[in-house]
């Protein structure tokens, strides 16, 4: 028997009560998450794939496994297949009309099916930018009222952010139009990497049940008084490091700026 995954856990927690929408949130926030293994007819030709179908009251599924040991089980034999994370599987099936995804279909206890009405609910969610505002923190104070529903999903979020900055703090901030709320301050954030890292607070913001604008989010460098400010009052968050180099393969579906297109 395999090692359960977080997708495996977070299903086990939605089916056990089924009248949670915290539950239901934090399994599609997985979901999003984790990489997925889609079952494919051949093997891929440049940017076009062909993934195998599976239908179900009038509707069909591409077949997405969260291992390729669980993949490899359903096809019981070695089969071409294509990586990506949900995240970019989302927007590849959301396009194509009455397409859904069933995970684990068959070869574990987290077997689901996602319907075509939930995969373009994803989609709003992981196209959704967060708005940018252009107000000046004048104070700086240590985090006050953090529920526990932030932390621990906070916690849940920070290795999907590793190797994008070195490092966060959390604070108190007032600004200079009168207002107040929670930020966090990124240090050291690699080039680029700023939207994702957006996103990231964003998507766990909403699938925390939290309203949107209840944290905002700053980018900042080493050098920077307000780095200092940070590091007096703030709650420090070490984003975890990147063992291995990042892959650079140009397999459909590791780039999710160039998703894959079905054929």
């Amino acid at each position: 028997m395999d090692e359960p995954t977080h997708l495996d856990a977070a299903f086990s927690k939605m089916a056990g009560d089924p009248s949670s929408q915290q539950f239901r949130l934090n399994y599609f926030e997985r979901f999003l998450e984790c990489e997925l293994f889609l079952l494919l007819k051949d093997e891929a030709d440049g940017d076009q794939i062909s993934p195998v179908t599976w239908e179900a009251d009038g509707q069909k599924f591409l077949l997405a496994f969260d291992t390729e040991e669980r993949l490899s089980s359903y096809a019981s034999d070695i089969a071409p297949y294509t990586a990506m994370t949900g995240r970019t599987l989302v927007p590849l099936v959301a396009g194509n009309q009455n397409l859904g995804v069933v995970v684990n279909l068959d070869v574990a206890d987290s077997s689901n099916l996602l319907p075509h009405d939930t995969i373009l609910w994803l989609k709003e969610i992981v196209s959704k930018a967060p708005d940018a505002v252009h107000r000046r923190v004048v104070q700086l104070n240590a985090p006050k009222g953090l529920s526990e529903v932030f932390v621990t999903s906070l916690e849940e979020k920070l290795p999907t952010m590793a190797g994008l900055a070195d490092r966060a703090y959390i604070a108190s901030a007032q600004y200079d139009d009168g207002s107040g709320g929670h930020i966090i301050g990124f240090v050291g954030t690699v080039e680029g990497a700023e939207p994702a890292l957006a996103n990231a607070v964003s998507e766990m913001l909403i699938f925390s049940g939290l309203k949107q604008s209840a944290v905002d989010v700053g980018f900042l460098s080493e050098a920077q008084d307000m780095t200092e400010s940070f590091r007096k009052v703030g709650l420090e968050i070490k984003l975890p490091r990147i063992e291995q180099p990042i892959s650079t393969s140009c397999a459909p579906g590791t780039n999710p700026d160039k998703p894959p297109k079905l054929r």
